[in-house]
């Protein structure tokens, strides 16, 4: 009987067996779409959401409104304390906060610079002097949204290390909600990488005590790590048009993908080791397993892809119930 009569054909069938029949075509093609996808991306860059747009309803609204009335709206904070218990000279204050003042007066994305000491360029404040003059603070504000925030508080970070450097009998921190969420995606890109030196050999390992085999084992693991690889460079330019939460999109990719990418391979392997055992050849068991787990993956991803793309706030709150 032939395959034709015995196998009823779908789109799965027909792209399992054409890659089947055009190995290298398929593997080649698959790889340079992967590079070509993450270097694209990373040309085009990222656009992430702001405090704004990740707002609901009416402090969405209000945090909207906020940004695009204040424009220097990122408060900043360096403290500049005594490294002993010794309340320092006078003198030493004067010259750290005039250096650190100075170089902020520099950047055209700071304003608002607050001090409690009378140096050119900035408010004095007095209230922002410890009672027991071992610490002082000098506050500013950063311009932008909560994105540009942390592009433009990376100027006063390298004033602030540059004060510390120069006066080391003094502790020079600073701390803001800038350099704050400046710090929080860095933790996030590092968690990001440790995951995925982490979850890649456990995942080989499980392959490995699962097949028996290193070759049987890498193929899943290096289908799904490109499938992933390529997702994210396709991100970055969708992200202009939908933009995504920065530092939360790349884990649950790589999580997700990951885990879903070598969880279709193996059932897809599967399949087709059922068929060989059933006395098919390597030809009718690839074509058997495209045409029915291949269009179960093929349609489980389409739901999945549809489900998640639904999953938005609605465009304007809900109307109270009426009496």
């Amino acid at each position: 009987m032939s395959l034709h009569m015995t196998i009823r054909r779908n789109l799965a069938a027909t792209a399992g067996t054409w890659s089947a029949r055009n190995r290298r075509k398929a593997i080649f093609g698959w790889l340079v779409f992967v590079v070509v996808a993450y270097l694209v991306g990373g040309v085009v860059g990222q656009r992430n959401l702001t405090d704004a747009q990740m707002g609901n309803g009416p402090s969405g609204e209000g945090t909207s409104v906020f940004e695009k009335a204040f424009p220097y709206h990122s408060g900043e904070e360096v403290l500049l304390q005594s490294r002993t218990a010794a309340v320092p000279e006078g003198a030493v204050f004067t010259a750290a906060v005039g250096d650190l003042v100075a170089h902020l007066r520099r950047m055209k994305t700071v304003a608002d610079i607050q001090s409690p000491l009378p140096v050119p360029g900035a408010i004095v404040s007095p209230a922002l002097r410890s009672a027991d003059g071992r610490s002082i603070l000098v506050s500013f504000e950063v311009a932008g949204n909560s994105n540009q925030a942390q592009t433009n508080v990376d100027g006063p970070l390298s004033a602030t290390a540059a004060t510390a450097r120069d006066h080391p009998q003094l502790r020079v921190e600073e701390f803001g909600s800038a350099s704050a969420t400046k710090a929080l995606i860095k933790a996030y890109d590092g968690d990001f990488t440790r995951a995925e030196h982490t979850s890649l050999p456990v995942t080989l390992l499980i392959l490995l005590v699962a097949f028996g085999s290193l070759v049987a084992a890498g193929l899943p693991l290096l289908l799904g790590f490109t499938a992933v690889i390529g997702a994210l460079g396709l991100i970055k330019p969708i992200s202009h048009l939908y933009p995504v939460a920065q530092g939360q999109i790349e884990p649950v990719v790589l999580l997700v993908g990951l885990a879903v990418g070598v969880d279709y391979s193996m059932f897809y392997l599967r399949r087709k080791l059922e068929e060989r055992h059933r006395g098919c050849d390597n030809d009718a068991a690839l074509a058997r397993a495209a045409a029915t787990s291949g269009r179960a993956v093929l349609t489980s991803g389409l739901a999945v892809m549809t489900a998640m793309a639904g999953m938005r706030w609605p465009a304007t709150p809900c109307s109270s119930p009426s009496a």
